[in-house]
């Protein structure tokens, strides 16, 4: 948005710790509150930290509801358990990062940015329970390969 030339940074808010702004895959982008209830279901008085997507809404209500969906055509995940059971633990699928074209892939605490600057391809790694400001950029650090190379395995596969 501030590439019009005319609207700042500062004229679109502020995400708080997170960098970025909305429009950009960084978390200050993409991290935004959400507030669920219904009565008697619902876990009360319960702030959840775990990712989910945007895509994982209409999921979850229709497995409330015993509502079929077509899967074929839905790229999010039913998050009914993490909304409802205090013991739920299963972890999130991958969560693509797409800004008209694929950035990014989520998976548990790690992220990976693939983006360019002109021609320049520029690669990130962060672990967002050390470091949620994407402060430090861990993609050369051979202590993470590991992480490193799954998350590009998982970021080759984007669907």
């Amino acid at each position: 948005m501030f590439q019009d030339g005319f609207t700042k940074l500062y004229h679109v808010g502020s995400a708080g710790i997170f960098r970025g702004c909305k429009g950009i895959s960084y978390e200050g982008g993409h991290r935004v509150p959400f507030i669920v209830y219904w009565k008697d279901h619902t876990l009360s008085n319960v702030a959840l930290t775990q990712s989910f997507s945007n895509l994982d809404i209409l999921p979850t209500p229709a497995e409330w509801t015993h509502t079929s969906l077509p899967r074929k055509m839905l790229d999010g995940q039913s998050v009914a358990g993490l909304l409802t059971d205090k013991n739920y633990n299963e972890p999130h699928r991958p969560i693509y990062y797409h800004n008209y074209e694929p950035e990014g892939v989520r998976d548990g605490d790690w992220k990976l940015r693939i983006t360019k600057k002109d021609s320049t391809q520029l690669y990130e790694l962060y672990n967002l329970s050390w470091d949620p400001s994407e402060r430090v950029n861990l993609f050369e650090d051979a202590k993470y390969e590991m992480q490193k190379q799954h998350l590009l395995t998982l970021f080759k596969a984007y669907p």
